[in-house]
């Protein structure tokens, strides 16, 4: 599958709150988020910070953004980073995708690692700068896992809310995807409604099961080392709900010092 590519046409044309490949999508808004928090998920967040390291890290000669900071880059900083990677994108004018504070349509991949949507739409390929960044800083993870390409179900739906509260959810403003496949550069292609076998509900996704198989543990070593890095302030697993079986929701949100990782 090629990578993003933005067509104006689209812009014009709404999208349901839901994904094709998914009953329902959960996410929370980028506003208010403490409160946005207890009304979706019927608890606190939590305040405990990630032991990720905050400060830049480096791939090669390429300086990444880290840990809790990604969420909250200025939209310069934060395309200068995705350009000394080498990332190639469209910077689009905010009245083209409103609810996007610096959208961004990607034409290259992530430090080796591409991330296409599901059903090809352009429109759900659209992301944030600050997203793409979080991407960008995930990729050599992915990379080291021997993941070449990640499809996902959506990052960017118009008007998207939250099904439980009506709020309006964070993918309404291109600050989260919903990573459902997982190709690796042996021909393998890891499902999250498939490989992550270990699911029981209300449990930890990050702890180590012992009888979980190899596809199992490599879903969940990438997205928990993601976790361990502070890269998304908001982790949704197949552990959490029905609605989460077959992709992990994984979503900036800026300014605030808690994560929800479930």
């Amino acid at each position: 599958m090629a990578p993003f590519r933005f067509v104006s046409l689209f812009l014009a044309l709404g999208l349901s709150a839901c994904c094709a490949a998914s009953a329902a999508q959960t996410a929370m808004q980028p506003a208010r988020h403490a409160t946005l928090a207890d009304e979706k998920h019927g608890q606190a967040p939590s305040k405990a910070k990630s032991s990720g390291a905050e400060r830049p890290v480096s791939v090669g000669r390429t300086k990444l953004a880290s840990g809790r900071a990604i969420a909250d880059l200025p939209q310069r900083e934060c395309r200068r980073i995705l350009r000394n990677a080498g990332v190639q994108f469209d910077a689009l004018p905010r009245e083209e995708a409103p609810q996007i504070a610096s959208p961004l349509a990607l034409h290259s991949d992530l430090l080796g690692v591409q991330f296409d949507p599901a059903n090809g739409m352009a429109k759900n390929g659209l992301v944030d700068c600050r997203l793409a960044a979080a991407l960008l800083a995930w990729a050599p993870i992915l990379r080291d896992a021997g993941i070449e390409r990640v499809e996902h179900y959506s990052t960017y739906r118009p008007g998207a809310r939250i099904r439980s509260t009506g709020k309006t959810s964070g993918h309404a403003h291109a600050l989260a995807i919903d990573a459902a496949r997982f190709f690796l550069k042996d021909g393998r292609v890891l499902e999250v409604d498939v490989d992550w076998e270990e699911r029981e509900r209300g449990g930890s996704p990050c702890p180590v099961r012992r009888s979980e198989k190899t596809d199992g543990r490599v879903l969940r070593q990438v997205v928990c080392r993601a976790v361990e890095r502070g890269l998304f302030q908001v982790v949704i697993t197949p552990h959490h709900d029905h609605d989460h079986q077959n992709h992990v929701h994984l979503e900036l949100v800026p300014d605030v010092s808690w994560s929800f990782i479930h």
